[in-house]
């Protein structure tokens, strides 16, 4: 089934449109009609049309700035130009567009019909073709969360042929199924389609988890409200599924992750938060974020960012004992409910930073439960108090021991990384970001290891290459110095001269050798 906007400023245009199309006869689902480029381009944003067939000629917006609008907003339509110019510039910008037709006023019915016929054949390609990547982009998601044997280049090369790369905020959401009277095979199907996400401009790829649950991940463009979107789409898709099918879901979600090779550690987030809704929680969908902020009594924001700053590797027990002697149970404040809600908050704090690491709290603790096992074990203050004191204690001299032992390997893994790819790097934000770590980290890591810092090192590797390619290459210098990360030739000549003393040049000429076969 197709859909088809028209756009014409002129009303009598557009219904003499009308009456020439048959819904039937093309198997058509929707039609929708618009006076006005800027209309139309709203009409688009949830109507989401696989034919645009516009008046080339119009005030405010005219068709070519539409088509290019419209694609802009990544709706892959197929666009008939409509026009009463017989002008040899609009049939160039035409076919500049790509557009499938380009009909003359008075319009002949049969024209218009054929052209249709072209343009939905066309849009039939386009959506097979979307199906196939949507089941690459699956199996892309499946690699990425299960697959260890697979060498993370051949995932980072994958990305851009899956258009994977275009996305820059993540969301993993975890649903199990409680109670089904109905088709589960039926009720997986139906959730595979998102129609409310893609209407926003997400993209939604599922997956099977277990035997009675499902992953979905949530890729967007852009920032803006991503995580209520989220929540609103998961929660009216669970209510769906309980009206039609009789399936009760519940469902964790992650944080909002800003890397696509972050999500092992965001399906950890949206497991740590399924479990808790599946334990505790009387609601449908419960985020990562929302397990511990519960008791307005209690400063939880304070709180959360203390014991997240005392997560770290050089923490003494003076800082903790300090912590520790800062609380003051008054009487009518202490219940047990506050004690469960500290816990799951210094839980998921604790795991909130170790995740960013690349550790996960079970590797400390020999737990992967520890989100809820211990929720009902603390009956007063104190005994709560000696176990944050312990988990404090035990964390701090865990990270003490991993990075001792891991700076040298993050050191490793930051040269293969610039040996790999120095030709495309634009910043060294890029190579943390990379690497799951932080800028700032990585760089003094990096400097206190080797002695000298990360530009200074992708800089010798450049320059080296550069010698290289000047000596044995036929290549000119330009195509040398963007083969080397340098786009601006004059920049690669100055960084060049500064770094060997004499210029791209001077350095070709001087050591030029025959090429081997």
């Amino acid at each position: 089934m197709y859909k088809i906007l028209l756009v014409d400023d002129n009303y009598v245009h557009l219904q003499s449109l009308l009456s020439y199309i048959e819904p039937e006869e093309f198997n058509i689902s929707g039609i929708k009609i618009s006076q006005s480029g800027y209309e139309a381009l709203e009409i688009c944003k949830e109507f989401k049309p696989d034919v645009v067939i516009t008046d080339i000629s119009m005030p405010e917006l005219d068709g070519m700035e539409l088509t290019r609008k419209i694609r802009d907003m990544g709706i892959d339509a197929q666009f008939i130009y409509i026009s009463c110019y017989d002008d040899v510039e609009y049939f160039r910008r035409a076919i500049d567009n790509e557009v499938l037709a380009y009909l003359m006023k008075p319009i002949i019915p049969e024209e218009l019909k054929n052209a249709i016929k072209k343009a939905i054949k066309r849009a039939a390609k386009t959506t097979e073709t979307a199906n196939s990547l949507q089941l690459g982009r699956e199996n892309y998601v499946f690699r990425l969360l299960c697959a260890d044997t697979v060498e993370a280049s051949h995932l980072y090369e994958a990305a851009p042929t899956l258009l994977m790369h275009n996305f820059k905020h993540f969301i993993l959401v975890k649903a199990k199924f409680l109670e089904t009277e109905g088709d589960i095979f039926a009720t997986y199907r139906d959730l595979k389609d998102f129609p409310e996400a893609n209407a926003r401009g997400i993209t939604a790829v599922t997956l099977p988890s277990d035997t009675d649950g499902i992953l979905v991940l949530f890729m967007s463009e852009t920032n803006g409200n991503f995580q209520d979107t989220i929540r609103s789409v998961m929660c009216n898709k669970i209510k769906d599924l309980f009206d039609r099918y009789a399936v009760t879901v519940k469902a964790g979600a992650s944080d909002t992750g800003g890397n696509l090779f972050e999500l092992k550690s965001l399906e950890k987030q949206a497991d740590s938060a399924l479990k808790t809704n599946l334990e505790l929680i009387r609601s449908d969908y419960i985020a990562y974020s929302d397990i511990s902020v519960k008791n307005v009594s209690f400063n939880f924001i304070t709180y959360n960012e203390t014991v997240a700053n005392l997560v770290r590797a050089d923490v003494t027990p003076g800082e903790i004992s300090q912590f520790i002697r800062s609380f003051n149970f008054s009487e009518p404040e202490y219940d047990e409910t506050l004690l469960k809600e500290l816990y799951l908050s210094t839980v998921s704090s604790i795991q909130s930073v170790l995740l960013k690491n690349g550790i996960d709290i079970a590797q400390i603790v020999g737990r992967t439960d520890l989100s809820y096992h211990k929720i009902n074990r603390f009956s007063d203050p104190e005994h709560f108090l000696i176990w944050l004191r312990n988990i404090l204690t035990l964390t701090g001299e865990y990270l003490k021991n991993y990075k001792g032992k891991s700076q040298f390997a993050l050191v490793q893994k930051t040269i293969n990384y610039i040996h790999k790819n120095f030709s495309t790097i634009s910043s060294i934000e890029e190579i943390a970001s990379q690497l799951f770590v932080s800028y700032s980290h990585l760089r003094n890591v990096f400097k206190k290891e080797l002695g000298i810092t990360i530009y200074d090192y992708l800089l010798s590797v450049r320059m080296e290459e550069a010698k290289k390619l000047l000596s044995t290459s036929k290549m000119n210098l330009t195509q040398i110095a963007y083969k080397v990360g340098y786009s601006d030739y004059d920049y690669f000549k100055t960084v060049f001269a500064k770094y060997n003393g004499i210029t791209p040049r001077e350095y070709q000429q001087a050591n030029q050798q025959t090429p081997e076969n």
